[in-house]
């Protein structure tokens, strides 16, 4: 399967992955097509019951084995640079937003880190179904 075509079937997954958890999600690569490296593949809101909006910005990975916080830092060090520049050109329906890379790892799952200000954080499975305030920085971050 070309790489393409591979990251394709992933936002596919992601998306899917996404709509269960009570996210719309939309995939923007499309509109990096003129460029060698995109910096997000899906935004995603979840609407909340007492008002608001929760943005989700995410960055899809390939890796060829599972990696841990500190191999994470070093796998998605542009994604961290890019999210420093990033945040000072998003536009102010994004501002806020949460920012993740999720890494898709041998037998087609997904490792799913958040970075933040402080570093990156690998987001606990507990978190990943949206319950807990995933990648909000409360956690220790490898930087």
């Amino acid at each position: 399967m070309s790489t393409g075509r591979r990251m394709a079937v992933l936002e596919r997954e992601a998306h899917h992955l996404l709509h269960e958890r009570g996210y719309e999600a939309v995939s923007v690569s499309d509109a990096f097509q003129n460029c060698r490296y995109i910096p997000y593949n899906l935004i995603a809101r979840l609407a909340k019951d007492g008002g608001g909006d929760e943005m989700l910005i995410v960055k899809i990975k390939i890796a060829l084995r599972h990696l841990t916080a500190g191999d994470a830092a070093s796998f998605c060090r542009a994604e961290m640079v890019q999210l420093r520049r990033l945040r000072a050109c998003l536009p102010p329906e994004l501002e806020g937003a949460r920012y993740e890379c999720w890494v898709s790892v041998p037998p087609d799952t997904f490792e799913q880190f958040a970075i933040t200000g402080q570093g990156i954080c690998e987001i606990a499975p507990e978190q990943q179904s949206g319950d807990l305030a995933a990648g909000d920085g409360s956690a220790s971050c490898t930087k």
